[in-house]
């Protein structure tokens, strides 16, 4: 007989609390295969496995994303800062930004470069990264992304905001959380 996952196990597996994995059951979402001898729900561990790559799962958990900008002047990044603020906050994402003015090649790259491959290897859970600019150092990291299995890349410039009536207000009015 296939070995199963109790609802602990799903709840350790997910990153979830009982009451979080319990309504995925009464929604559809994950099904457990059989009541075990003590009467407790036994989950497919596969099944649960496939759950964590759906977009359900995704919208439960904050992921977090790597944002890199390399502006030419303030005015740029902030207004830049400002759409990816928005972006992944209807995206449930937490932006983890490293933004410097492009002041030539030579001074910054090698040491921005360092500190963003750092970061990205030292952090777990790295969904993706937003880009900006299209010095050595961005094309690198850019590359390094592509070649993650289920990580993202997007330009900073192409990203689309849903806009409401709520979110009609000036950029410049809008305030950020930096990281």
């Amino acid at each position: 007989m296939e070995r199963g996952l109790y609802l602990r196990g799903v709840m350790d597996l997910l990153g979830l609390s009982e009451s979080a994995v319990n309504k995925l059951v009464d929604d559809g979402h994950i099904s457990f295969n059989r009541i075990g001898t003590n009467g407790k729900r036994v989950f497919n561990k596969n099944t649960v496995q496939e759950f964590k790559t759906s977009p359900i799962y995704r919208s439960l958990k904050k992921q977090s994303i790597v944002v890199y900008l390399r502006c030419t002047t303030k005015e740029q990044e902030k207004t830049l800062r400002c759409k990816v603020n928005q972006y992944c906050k209807q995206n449930n994402f937490k932006a983890n930004i490293i933004s410097q003015l492009d002041r030539g090649r030579q001074e910054i790259t090698q040491e921005s470069y360092k500190m963003a491959i750092n970061y990205i290897f030292d952090s777990s859970r790295i969904s993706g990264l937003i880009y900006f600019g299209h010095t050595d150092d961005v094309l690198q990291l850019k590359k390094i992304f592509q070649l993650r299995e289920e990580a993202f890349v997007y330009d900073a410039q192409e990203i689309k905001i849903q806009t409401s009536s709520l979110v009609n207000e000036d950029l410049e009015k809008l305030t950020f959380e930096y990281t």
